[in-house]
């Protein structure tokens, strides 16, 4: 198989068409609403009452249902969704949730302020990312959280890189991998919780393409010890 770098197809396929498909495909009849909850439970018995968060962002935010979720039990006082999807996008904005922006656009260009937001929601959308894109995807939800803010991250999660066709004509492939080490592999990042589950249970999966995972992660205030010596 030829090398998937130096390519932008995935996201210019989304952008083009294939993310209204995938909303068409996907209603917003209750399926998979079990993971929000979970998500939403997470976050809650992992920051408490102490932790206040005024200004959450989601990338991937389909019509906004999980949004809408934390907004509401988080109180939040603004939140932020990006979606490539235009019908999603209306769909969200035509519910009129209450401190909710909606905003068509990819995870690649984040359009936001540097360190806006106190919890950023990176909403399964990594396994379809351009693996070209991938560092600057991370590198934009890291750009946009505070210092002592929180990443969520609801994705596959294989145990090992996987690559798998998503449209064999169009030549788009999907990617397996577990994208919450890249934030935890300097210390800049400390993971809080996780919870391993399926699309359709949350009974673990044996089958590790079948994995996925809800992960709560911390940016740290000040990563470095100081040291008085070089």
């Amino acid at each position: 198989m030829k090398s998937n770098l130096g390519s932008e197809r995935n996201k210019e396929f989304f952008l083009n068409g294939e993310g209204d498909a995938w909303f068409t495909r996907n209603p917003s009849d209750g399926r998979n609403n079990f993971i929000h909850r979970i998500s939403v439970d997470l976050l809650k018995s992992t920051m408490g009452s102490s932790i206040s968060v005024e200004k959450v962002l989601e990338v991937g935010c389909s019509d906004g249902r999980l949004l809408e979720l934390i907004i509401r039990e988080l109180s939040c006082k603004l939140g932020v969704g990006i979606d490539p999807s235009k019908k999603a996008i209306a769909s969200a904005k035509e519910k009129f949730i209450a401190n909710a922006e909606f905003i068509e656009g990819s995870a690649d260009r984040i359009p936001s302020g540097d360190y806006e937001f106190d919890l950023a929601v990176a909403g399964f959308f990594f396994y379809v990312v351009d693996r070209d894109l991938y560092f600057r995807v991370v590198a934009e939800l890291d750009r946009v959280i505070k210092p002592g803010g929180f990443l969520l991250i609801i994705d596959f999660d294989s145990s090992v890189p996987r690559t798998t066709r998503y449209r064999e004509e169009k030549d788009i492939y999907s990617y397996r991998n577990r994208n919450a080490e890249i934030f935890l592999s300097n210390g800049h990042y400390t993971l809080v919780s996780k919870v391993t589950l399926s699309h359709e249970s949350t009974v673990f999966p044996l089958d590790p393409l079948e994995r996925v995972s809800i992960q709560i992660l911390h940016k740290e205030l000040q990563p470095y010890a100081f040291t008085s010596q070089g």
